[in-house]
């Protein structure tokens, strides 16, 4: 069950290989087991040099990993599902 919940962080930036990004949903569990659910709402290619419009804006879970041959970022935004609830 998703429970809406105040987070520690208000952004989450994750990076990863080989992210399934073709979702349209997604959750996380914290470490006390509270679950959290967020929708894919824009996907983007940026440079590997952009730092700052990978973690910049105000997205709660932003994904990224690289484009196959490594040379752009597949980054994928996220807000809270029903407000995380």
């Amino acid at each position: 069950m998703l429970r809406k919940r105040d987070l520690a962080v208000s952004r989450i930036v994750i990076i990863g290989m080989s992210i399934a990004w073709k979702m349209a949903k997604l959750s996380f569990t914290d470490v006390d087991g509270n679950m959290f659910g967020y929708e894919v709402i824009e996907l983007e290619t940026l440079s590997p040099f952009a730092i700052e419009e990978m973690t910049g804006g105000n997205w709660d879970l932003t994904l990224f990993t690289c484009t196959v041959g490594g040379q752009y970022r597949v980054t994928i935004r996220c807000v809270l599902a029903n407000g995380g609830a």
